[in-house]
């Protein structure tokens, strides 16, 4: 499977590269269609699930602007959670000014930073709270509520469990 995901991801990274997002469907819907998990590919699904979101709404800038190949998307990426990671943990608003300044000016959408939390943020709760401040006071309603809107949903959503067989090792 490790051979085959890495292959997957690959395939996909180049797709993305040249914004072939149709034969990256397929790949993701073959991939979730698994059962199986790669931390690469599950990375990869949510770059495509922002981009699904973002061609389903008039977002201002789209997530993928500025970027020329695989590696500045990835770096952007990282970027986005590393600054998400920072408001989640109380810092400073000088420690993550940079997602601050793309939130207000919508340089980033909303539906990327919800995608974004859901996958990458402990404290969703915290995070959602704090963007949806940030975009009320920036004017931005409708991505205010959103944010308010999905805030609602997780608490409102039991966590889920996962359960699993018992394996020992040295078998």
């Amino acid at each position: 499977w490790n051979d085959l995901s890495d292959l997957l991801a690959k395939q996909v990274k180049s797709l993305m590269a040249k914004g072939d997002w149709d034969q990256i469907e397929q790949i993701m819907a073959s991939y979730c269609n698994t059962g199986r998990k790669s931390s690469t590919l599950e990375m990869l699904r949510v770059l495509y699930d922002i981009y699904k979101k973002e061609k389903q709404s008039d977002v201002k800038h789209i997530f993928f602007e500025d970027t020329q190949d695989y590696s500045d998307i990835y770096r952007k990426y990282l970027s986005v959670r590393f600054l998400l990671r920072r408001m989640e943990l109380g810092m400073e608003e000088e420690a993550y000014q940079e997602l601050l300044d793309a939130i207000r000016s919508e340089y980033i959408s909303c539906e990327a930073l919800e995608e974004m939390v859901l996958h990458s943020v402990v404290e969703k709760g915290v995070v959602l709270e704090k963007i949806a401040h940030i975009y009320k006071t920036a004017g931005l309603n409708r991505c205010s509520m959103a944010c308010k809107k999905l805030n609602q949903l997780i608490k409102e959503r039991p966590l889920p469990i996962t359960y699993s067989q018992k394996t020992s090792f040295g078998q």
